[in-house]
């Protein structure tokens, strides 16, 4: 578990737009009987890279590393004692503190 509290309250959110804002804009489209398009990133946050001083270490449960191992066979030089594979993330998480952040100056 990462504590979201060691990090700066800047570094934990990154900048929306305010609810009031968006449906204002929604509100004059379809006044303006306007096109609205959107788009999505397919795993957008795992673009973003996490600083090197702030990255996490995960813990693949017993379970998980064994599918790991059947995907990639080097997978098994990493099994710790438990049957556990400890891994360090470079690159941001959906969940991590700062990955809004990191997404939103990469974007």
């Amino acid at each position: 578990m990462t504590d979201p509290n060691i990090f700066d309250p800047y570094e934990r959110s990154a900048p929306t737009v305010p609810l009031e804002v968006a449906k204002m804009h929604l509100g004059l489209a379809s006044f303006a009987k306007a096109e609205i398009d959107l788009i999505d990133i397919p795993t957008a946050y795992l673009n973003a890279q996490l600083e090197d001083d702030k990255r996490h270490l995960m813990k693949f449960p017993r379970y998980l590393a064994q599918l790991l191992v059947l995907a990639d066979s080097t997978a098994k030089d990493f099994l710790q004692q438990v049957g556990t594979i400890l891994v360090e993330i470079v690159h941001a998480l959906y969940g991590l503190p700062e990955s809004a952040k990191r997404w939103n100056r990469h974007y």
